[in-house]
């Protein structure tokens, strides 16, 4: 399951150059699934940022309400998955983030990392969004976000990453105009030559734990 961090909210409207900032943001340190994020978008002219719900609703969920969710989608399979394929030809997005968690198993426990891009302060993970009709009639606004293939510095403690956008093709992914099969080459692991990563707390476990001590590094014993 993924987990990342937002934690530089300060800088987020000229890192992803929003038109209108409508929103207060508070840093968070342990942001989870079910959890409502900020998210980029593109609408006409337009980039607006907005917070969403983290996870999509199956359309087998016919009781319409807050429960199975889908936090990630898999980029390779992305196009061939029907609740994903109206919102990756019109709704594409970036969800900023400060880093992400990831989870090494030695010794019959876990270590989490924190693992970064060393010189992005704040970045865009690929990610979709759509929107949900309950049964009370309330609408709401729900994102995933797109994983690939793991890095070679990532390979050994995980299989899989997020797909973090290069910055020089944000513009390219979050054009509404461009077909989305064009930009499938976008979705690809990042270089782990720009990437970092160190042990932290073990907080990160529990997302109730939503502290700046989650991003501090640890001596592993």
């Amino acid at each position: 399951m993924l987990f990342y961090a937002l934690h530089l909210t300060n800088t987020l409207f000229d890192r992803f150059s929003i038109n209108h900032q409508v929103l207060i943001l508070d840093p968070r340190f342990n942001a989870r699934h079910t959890q409502d994020m900020p998210v980029v978008y593109r609408m006409g002219n337009y980039q607006l940022a907005e917070e969403m719900s983290w996870g999509f609703i199956p359309f087998w969920n016919k009781n319409r309400q807050i429960g199975e969710r889908i936090a990630t989608a898999k980029a390779e399979t992305v196009m061939a998955i029907p609740i994903f394929k109206e919102a990756i030809m019109k709704r594409r997005c970036l969800i900023p983030a400060t880093c992400f968690y990831e989870w090494a198993r030695a010794d019959g426990r876990t270590q989490p990392y924190f693992i970064h891009l060393k010189n992005e302060p704040v970045f865009g993970f690929a990610g979709l969004y759509d929107s949900f009709t309950g049964k009370d009639g309330t609408e709401r606004k729900l994102f995933t976000v797109l994983t690939t293939q793991a890095n070679e510095l990532i390979r050994p403690i995980s299989e899989r990453m997020p797909v973090i956008m290069q910055r020089r093709a944000e513009n390219r992914w979050l054009d509404e105009s461009l077909d989305p099969t064009a930009l499938l080459s976008l979705l690809t692991p990042y270089p782990a030559s720009e990437m970092a990563m160190y042990p932290v707390s073990r907080e990160v476990n529990n997302p109730r734990n939503d502290t700046e001590a989650c991003l501090r590094p640890v001596v592993q014993m």
